[in-house]
């Protein structure tokens, strides 16, 4: 009865400011954001029910596990559940976790557009801090597009509406860092071409080239090559002018993608791999020395306000520079050095071997596609990993199981092994990888045989 009293008294509100406003001196922005509010809340009580309503009244929640039914029908994105929930007493729209993530943070995380914006709507804070978690504006576009398919344009326009890109939200702020190394890393192609123009104004002006590439993941075997291209100029394509532009500052593009080829081998489909392998090839002539040393990009965000909660330089790009100058052919093999493989590691060396073998397969077959001399390019590669001790020295890492730490769990790595020499040929099923001893040369050539059997019925 109240309730409906107060939406009563609302619209009359809402009617009392629209005429007020035709007065001069009586307008202004805040006026305007007073009567954008009584309006929301006046059409949201029409189209998705009382979620306002129990905004306005339920002003003080309680701290329950994440387990709650409440918590578990924002999982599912469960609208009418939830307000079962606050007619019985049981929750409130104010709940929180112990680590403080509220409703909306679990719409966001599962990608629940609808719900979203009606806890927003309702009160919720688009830009509260969970401890340990991202804001729920971010976390839709980074998670949220992980666990469904958000509807972007929506998603922008509610945006658009709610001032998100003006009121501390994805807009580079000067008292906060920028989520931009998430937002570009771990979208859909689609959202980072869809929010990157509003979240960072005038973006190709403000970073060069060689900074835009930072930005990008090149660890997430689920990576999109559409967002590299993105980065690297408005058109979305590979261009002649961008990979000169980047050799004139030696910056080698192809090493850089061919630590790419790691992370591929984890899923061992084509199907996946097909995209990446597809820009290489683009890549490849336009390259002048495909056994430059190095990747010649340093890998920390110049400016600040780019930076992302204190991480200041690409972790990839960091790691490269830190083993030493590599040659594209080693900067494939050097994801099996990364200490942050995570859960896509090698399981055992049988495992390291295995994929090793399936990454530099691939990165041969692209470089024979573009009519490389295999023979002339094995040569030259082999006389490089001779004469280089510290390659030969290097071990190659995979996971033995994972420990929980703060909350998570962390792939714990530990050493497998090391390369030794490697077989070339003019075909890429003549190369072949050789590792620690020759017991291990002969073990890999035994189960090669096994692998090769074919059962006599």
């Amino acid at each position: 009865m109240w309730n409906t009293k107060l939406y009563e008294l609302l619209e009359v509100w809402s009617s009392w400011i629209s005429c007020l406003a035709v007065f001069p001196g009586l307008g202004g922005t805040q006026f305007e954001k007073l009567r954008y509010g009584i309006v929301s809340m006046l059409e949201y009580k029409q189209t998705t029910g009382l979620l306002a309503e129990y905004g306005i009244f339920k002003l003080r929640g309680q701290q329950l596990p994440e387990s709650a039914p409440v918590f578990c029908y924002a999982r599912n994105g469960d609208i009418a559940g939830i307000l079962r929930l606050f007619d019985l007493g049981k929750a409130s729209l104010q709940d929180h976790t112990p680590s403080g993530q509220s409703l909306l943070h679990f719409a966001s995380e599962f990608g629940h557009l609808e719900l979203f914006k009606a806890l927003a709507v309702g009160g919720l804070d688009l830009c509260e801090y969970g401890h340990g978690s991202a804001r729920p504006v971010e976390n839709m576009i980074v998670l949220g597009n992980r666990h469904r398919r958000v509807d972007i344009a929506a998603l922008q326009q509610f945006y658009l509406e709610n001032d998100v890109y003006r009121e501390g939200g994805l807009l580079l702020h000067p008292n906060e860092w920028a989520y931009i190394y998430e937002l570009l890393s771990f979208s859909s192609p689609e959202a980072v071409r869809t929010i990157l123009p509003s979240a960072v104004p005038r973006f190709y002006e403000r970073l060069n080239l060689e900074e835009r590439i930072k930005y990008c993941s090149f660890d997430d075997p689920d990576g999109d090559p559409e967002t590299l291209l993105f980065m690297m100029n408005a058109r979305c394509n590979l261009s002649h002018e961008d990979i000169s532009n980047l050799q004139q500052k030696s910056v080698c593009f192809l090493a850089i993608m061919a630590f790419r080829y790691g992370p591929m081998s984890a899923r061992g489909g084509f199907y996946h791999a097909s995209p990446w392998r597809k820009l290489v090839r683009e890549a490849i002539p336009l390259t002048e020395d495909i056994s430059f040393r190095g990747i010649g990009l340093d890998p920390t965000f110049q400016s600040r306000e780019f930076q992302n909660k204190g991480l200041k330089s690409n972790p990839v790009l960091e790691f490269l520079q830190r083993i030493e100058p590599l040659t594209a052919l080693f900067t494939v093999l050097s994801y099996f050095r990364y200490e942050k493989q995570e859960h896509q590691a090698p399981t055992c060396r049988r495992d390291l071997r295995k994929r090793a073998q399936i990454a530099l397969r691939w990165w041969l077959e692209d470089l024979a596609g573009c009519q490389v001399s295999l023979m002339e390019y094995g040569r030259r590669e082999r006389r490089i990993f001779l004469r280089n001790e510290k390659l030969k020295k290097a071990w190659y890492y995979g996971g033995r199981g994972f420990e929980h730490k703060n909350n998570s769990d962390a792939c714990v790595l530990e050493r497998m092994a090391r390369l030794v020499d490697f077989d070339y040929g003019a075909n890429p099923g003549d190369w072949r990888l050789h590792w620690d001893t020759e017991v291990e040369r002969y073990a890999g050539e035994f189960w090669s045989l096994v692998e090769g059997i074919v059962p006599q019925l």
